[in-house]
């Protein structure tokens, strides 16, 4: 299990499991669980609006409880909310494979997080010396590449 904050602290915990990973593809038509670059959950996660539903699906009996409704869940994910979020979910995932699957899938994602963070302080380092529009331009285009399920805004 792993948890996020939203805009307004309040703390949400996600657990990806056979019976998630069903009611999300029943609810959302989304497969958690294929991998591969070029599927659906890379391309689909790469959409906030769809990426805010999943996590609604996976916290909606906590959000019930709550008395929070899927539009007031949307409000308070911006920013930071986001990307605490996208982590949540994507480490959630990974921990949900056995082991050997686990190993591979775990040391993808921390390099293409430490990718990611070299990339950000090249293109930070483009963007003090160059256009503004350019830098926005190849920075959505590495980013997507790099990490094609958080598609930057």
């Amino acid at each position: 299990m792993r948890r996020f904050r939203d805009n307004t602290g309040r703390a949400w915990d996600i657990e990806v499991n056979c019976n998630t990973i069903r009611r999300v593809r029943d609810v959302l038509k989304v497969d958690l669980v294929s991998l591969e670059p070029g599927t659906e959950w890379y391309a689909k996660l790469a959409d906030v609006v769809t990426l805010c539903n999943v996590l609604f699906v996976l916290v909606e009996t906590q959000a019930k409880a709550d008395g929070i409704s899927d539009k007031d869940f949307g409000r308070a994910l911006t920013g930071d909310a986001i990307d605490g979020a996208t982590d949540a979910l994507t480490e959630e995932i990974v921990s949900f494979f056995p082991s050997r699957q686990r190993q591979v899938l775990s040391l993808a994602l921390a390099t293409a997080r430490a990718e990611a963070a070299k990339l950000n302080k090249i293109l930070l380092k483009s963007a003090r010396s160059s256009r503004a529009s350019s830098v926005f331009s190849r920075a959505r285009s590495l980013f997507g590449r790099l990490m094609p399920w958080r598609k930057q805004e």
